[in-house]
């Protein structure tokens, strides 16, 4: 039987080779209620390109591509919807921390429940939703982030560190903080989360012997070459250990190449159809189910689907509540993040209840701040 992403493989085969027979190939998204995206090599958008597939009758297109009206949004500077984190993780030029560490978003209490939130950008972006879900909680929060840098365990060894670069070491070095904590008395929480379909893509086309470039494409190869062995190992590891997991899917980006666009396109404010939003987006939920198969065998791996806000069936919004979804063309605002907190909310209320929250002080060097790999 074929695995889900030998599914994905061959729809990359069947899907260009029927579309150029067709002649059918287009960047216009797509014309139908079924639309299937088609692939691209990876770049720094990380964009989709799309097929369209005409099935929809006229006015249920019309009506499905119409763009609704969308309430103002007062514009925002950049620099004050990107993330914090606390100066000694990331400055604010910097965003996102550039060495390998555990970070420390609150004052680490030995004595109380941890939420740990790991994955590459895609978890640094969820940082005011899970600051927003644990409002009013007595709980550790508690970051791994690294840019293009999932979450895996990378096979390392005290021995070989550096083999693998930063990332490896990143990866290394969220497993043994789990590792440590599942060992204390308190409860311990993992949220992950990741841009899940740049590595599954860049699995197919390497399997579809595509070379992988240079720069930010070569580094994404790079990564999701360990990733093959290493999420599936993760997923073992933390079965293993009974550990309580959460995973966030593949969260909806806007056109890599956008049309005109009268409320903005810096970020992009319009609505435009889902299916140039992903890739292989049922193809991308099976892969995640197979990678994480052996926590969800056991009862022990909750789904978080953030795109039953940002989307419809058939058209993904820039505008969410007021809100501009988009900070750039991967990662959605923080204030949106912040206003889908609520999402977040199960993760942290299954090892935290509501109560008085203590602000510190924490361990020594905790009081939000970070963990060097060399030092720790």
């Amino acid at each position: 039987m074929d695995s889900p992403h030998r599914r994905l493989v061959r729809l990359v085969v069947e899907s260009v080779a029927g579309v150029l027979a067709a002649g059918l190939l287009t960047t216009t998204g797509p014309l139908g209620a079924s639309p299937v995206s088609g692939p691209d090599t990876p770049d720094a958008a990380g964009g989709p390109g799309s097929v369209a597939t005409a099935s929809a009758p006229a006015d249920a297109l019309a009506a499905a591509l119409a763009e609704p009206e969308l309430p103002p949004v007062r514009p925002l500077p950049r620099t004050s919807d990107v993330v914090a984190l606390p100066e000694t993780c990331a400055t604010r030029t910097e965003r996102v921390p550039q060495q390998a560490m555990i970070c420390y978003l609150t004052p680490f209490l030995e004595d109380r429940p941890t939420v740990f939130l790991w994955g590459d950008s895609h978890a640094w972006m969820l940082v005011p939703a899970l600051r927003a879900a644990a409002t009013g909680r007595d709980v550790n929060l508690v970051l791994s982030t690294f840019g293009g840098c999932p979450a895996m365990d990378p096979g390392l060894t005290p021995d070989d560190l550096t083999r693998l670069g930063r990332c490896g070491l990143n990866a290394y070095l969220g497993l043994r903080f789990v590792d440590r904590m599942r060992q204390g008395t308190q409860p311990l929480k993992v949220v992950i989360a990741g841009n899940w379909e740049m590595y599954q893509r860049a699995i197919g086309l390497i399997d579809l012997g595509r070379e992988p470039g240079e720069g930010r494409a070569s580094y994404a190869f790079a990564q999701a070459a360990i990733l093959r062995e290493g999420g599936p190992a993760l997923a073992r590891q933390l079965a293993a250990w009974d550990v309580d997991v959460d995973v966030v899917g593949q969260v909806a980006r806007p056109p890599a190449r956008p049309g005109p666009c009268a409320q903005g396109r810096d970020p992009f404010r319009c609505a435009f159809p889902r299916g140039e939003a992903f890739f292989f987006e049922r193809a991308t939920v099976d892969w995640l189910g197979e990678m994480f198969a052996p926590l969800a065998a056991q009862g022990g791996l909750r789904y978080i689907d953030l795109n039953e806000s940002l989307c419809s069936p058939y058209l993904c919004r820039g505008v969410v509540d007021g809100i501009a979804t988009y900070l750039d063309n991967s990662h959605l605002t923080a204030a949106l993040t912040r206003h889908l907190g609520w999402y977040l909310v199960p993760s942290v209320a299954d090892v935290a209840a509501p109560g008085p929250v203590r602000t510190g002080p924490g361990a020594p060097g905790t009081s939000g701040g970070c963990e060097p790999a060399v030092t720790c």
